[in-house]
Order: structure tokens, then C-alpha cells, then sequence
């Protein structure tokens, strides 16, 4: 009887530690569960972030294309147009931050 009530203990202590082991794999896989969510919506918010600056970037780059286009074309009314694009654009781009 000594021989089972020791082996019994034995196991009893066997089984707790791995039911401790196994509630602290537990936290951590909730833990990284929370973090993982947490970086997912992160990155959608820097992918949205770098949709708007690329558009943004997309139509600098049409109104300077454009300016450069009258510019080369002379001309005082031409130039001023040109700038006139360039002012709209860059304004544009600074009162929607």
C-alpha cells in the first residue's frame, strides 16, 4: 500500500506541474493572440496611412507635370497658371493633414 500511495502522490505532482505548464502555454497563446490582433489592425492602419500619401504624392506630381508643361509653354499667362496649379496642389496637400 506504501508503494501505491507514494507512486500516487508521485503522479498527483506530475499532473500538477504539467497542468501549470499547460495554463501558462495557455496565457502566453492568449497573449499573442491579443498582440497579433493588435499588430493586424496596426498594419491596416499604416497600409490606409500609405494609400492616402501615395495618392497624395500621385497628384503632386500630376500638378507639377502639369505647371512644368505651361512653364515650358512661356508665356505670362501660362506661368502664372502653372503656378497657380502649384499653390492648389501643395494647399491640397497640407489642409487635408
Amino acid at each position: 500500500m506504501v508503494v501505491r500511495a507514494d507512486f500516487a502522490r508521485k503522479l498527483e505532482r506530475e499532473l500538477t506541474a504539467v497542468t501549470e505548464q499547460r495554463d501558462e502555454a495557455r496565457e502566453k497563446i492568449e497573449f499573442s493572440r491579443e498582440w497579433s490582433a493588435a499588430i493586424a489592425d496596426i498594419t491596416d492602419d499604416l497600409r490606409s496611412e500609405l494609400t492616402a500619401v501615395t495618392q497624395q504624392q500621385d497628384r503632386l506630381v500630376e500638378a507639377v507635370n502639369a505647371a512644368t508643361i505651361l512653364i515650358a509653354a512661356k508665356g505670362e499667362h501660362n506661368t502664372m497658371l502653372a503656378y497657380e496649379g502649384l499653390r492648389a496642389a501643395i494647399q491640397s496637400l497640407t489642409t487635408k493633414r
